[in-house]
């Protein structure tokens, strides 16, 4: 099952479901760096206001998407 790509129909099996999750989880951290090092861009000297804007967004859009998904595993 390790190697399966994603299927609703293996969302019955529980190390399907716990092997979702440690991915989400690894996902979610790496979109809480980014979102971190954007803010930090954010305040830093002459940021870009209209690109670090929509990169926030974007990842905070995606980051909520993340963590619906893992809570609904």
């Amino acid at each position: 099952m390790q190697d399966q790509p994603f299927s609703e129909s293996n969302l019955d099996s529980a190390e399907y479901r716990e092997r979702l999750k440690r991915k989400l989880n690894c996902l979610i951290a790496v979109l809480e760096v980014a979102l971190a090092k954007v803010r930090q861009a954010l305040t830093g000297p002459a940021p870009d206001l209209e690109r670090l804007t929509r990169i926030h967004k974007n990842l905070q859009d995606t980051l909520e998407v993340c963590m619906r998904a893992r809570k609904a595993l």
